[in-house]
């Protein structure tokens, strides 16, 4: 961009991806506080109430306070660009010598969300890791009906009857025999994510696994 590199930094300075102050000049996506504070899990994150036969799921950020704001810029206010952000922190802190996938995909928005967003906010997310990880990031799932937002449902029994059927496989020649990392921006009770991984399971898939960027 030559020139207009140093202005553009000047009339819009890089913020952290977390706590969206403005970066230092030698600080990239994340500021020193934030790469100090924030919450990182230790290990597997197992979702209350997941009851289909996921292998494992993980989810290195915690949902809460400077983090929660970030994922609402990020899924709300068109800050598409901090997936590079999350799908790193979960590259970087997954046991990855424990994991073997075939192939990478997400749990997709209904098709009237993603015009309404422009972009989908979980397959950003799937995307990177494939690249870091040299895996195949393939579509798999297609959400057939616009339903209320899981967000907004705290029962976690109203959470299952609410997503319950609303996915469709698609690709089968991806799904059959495959072993399969399932990605999502949020895990909160696992009703989201169980419903895709039992939907993949009936498409023939060997295993499910899953992983987001953060968990509540």
């Amino acid at each position: 961009m030559g020139i207009f590199s140093p202005l553009l930094d000047l009339l819009f300075p890089p913020k952290c991806v977390f706590c969206h102050c403005v970066l230092g000049d030698d600080e990239t996506e994340v500021c020193e506080k934030c790469a100090a504070s924030v919450m990182i899990s230790t290990g597997s994150y197992s979702a209350r109430n997941m009851d289909s036969a996921v292998s494992f799921c993980y989810a290195p950020l915690t949902y809460e306070g400077n983090v929660k704001e970030s994922l609402h810029r990020f899924k709300f206010g068109g800050n598409s660009f901090y997936a590079d952000t999350y799908a790193d922190t979960i590259c970087s802190t997954l046991n990855w010598d424990q994991i073997v996938c075939d192939v990478i995909t997400w749990v997709p928005l209904s098709r009237a969300r993603l015009r309404k967003r422009g972009y989908d906010q979980a397959g950003l997310i799937a995307q990177k890791i494939a690249e870091n990880r040299g895996i195949p990031c393939v579509r798999t799932l297609k959400k057939t009906k616009n339903v209320k937002p899981q967000s907004s449902i705290k029962d976690p029994d109203a959470r299952k009857k609410n997503i319950s059927g609303v996915y469709t496989a698609v690709n089968p020649e991806f799904i059959k025999g495959k072993r399969i990392l399932l990605v999502d921006d949020i895990v909160t009770t696992g009703a989201t994510v169980s419903e895709c991984a039992e939907t993949l399971f009936e498409a023939g898939a060997a295993s499910v696994g899953v992983v987001a960027a953060a968990h509540d």
